[in-house]
């Protein structure tokens, strides 16, 4: 038949206006499309779109996380806190863990003679005392048996006397 028009798609991160000839808008800021689509998605949490007719929602490195529908930047994790790509949200360090900076990745542990304060952000050191001490990655610190103490890498019989 002659006359007849061939039907384009939208390429993908634009999408075709409903009840239109033909017109393509590109997908907003955290949002996204596949090719021919007549609308736009949301970025899922732990994704994001930066800028305006994005192809694909990326996910956040690790070290970030972003949690909301159409997500527009992720956001680095709080000392403290950890996560992997494309998460949504950060986990708190592991008991005896912890991590001092924003945006980790992982969190480790603490040397022998400390152990974590209660936020998980900092490694203390286990009190002056001879009587105290704790072991690499250790949640709290921990007395040596009556009669001994602490020395360098371990409990030590007090001399006798």
């Amino acid at each position: 038949a002659s006359g007849a028009t061939k039907c384009a798609s939208c390429p993908a991160g634009q999408h075709g206006r409903k009840h239109s000839t033909f017109h393509c808008d590109s997908c907003g800021i955290g949002k996204t499309s596949l090719q021919g689509s007549t609308s736009c998605i949301e970025c899922v949490p732990g994704t994001y779109a930066e800028t305006e007719g994005s192809v694909k929602c990326k996910q956040c490195e690790a070290g970030k996380y972003q949690g909301n529908m159409s997500g527009i930047i992720c956001e680095s994790c709080e000392a403290g806190t950890y996560s992997g790509s494309g998460n949504a949200t950060c986990t708190a360090c592991a008991s005896g863990k912890y991590t001092a900076l924003t945006g980790s990745s992982k969190c480790q542990d603490c040397e022998a003679g400390y152990h974590p304060n209660g936020n998980r952000t900092v490694c203390e050191e286990c009190s002056n005392s001879h009587h105290l001490y704790s072991e690499k990655g250790d949640t709290d610190c921990s007395y040596c048996d009556k009669y001994y103490f602490w020395y360098e890498d371990g409990c030590k019989k007090c001399p006798d006397g």
